[in-house]
């Protein structure tokens, strides 16, 4: 059933890691910005609580290489899984699906209540 924990668990793809050097330097440019790390996936990889363990671990890793890049922990919200909800691709074609299995940095305005 699609991308197995271990796989999940990897190093990011030299893509990725071109995409998340970029959040690095604006953090390095911006040290006051905050930023969530959110993992998903698609309905067809896993179900029920194993697509919240999938995404939760994709954000994870995700979170842990920006911090060993250099972003302070405390500019970041703890990592969050959120399984197959939100999909931004039609879960109906692979490309889709693709679209659907991501992690998403994004960041937080300084107005938010949690900072």
């Amino acid at each position: 059933m699609g991308e197995s924990f271990e796989h999940a668990a990897m190093e990011p793809a030299a893509d990725q890691v071109k995409r998340l050097q970029t959040d690095v330097n604006a953090f390095k440019e911006a040290p006051m910005l905050h930023a969530e790390v959110l993992g998903f996936t698609d309905n067809a990889e896993c179900l029920g609580a194993e697509c919240d363990e999938l995404s939760l671990r994709r954000a994870q890793v995700v979170y842990e290489w920006l911090v060993a890049h250099g972003v302070p922990r405390t500019n970041l919200k703890a990592p969050k899984g959120h399984g197959s909800a939100m999909p931004i691709g039609s879960n109906e074609t692979e490309e889709g699906r693709s679209l659907n299995r991501r992690v998403e940095v994004n960041i937080i305005p300084s107005s938010y209540p949690d900072y």
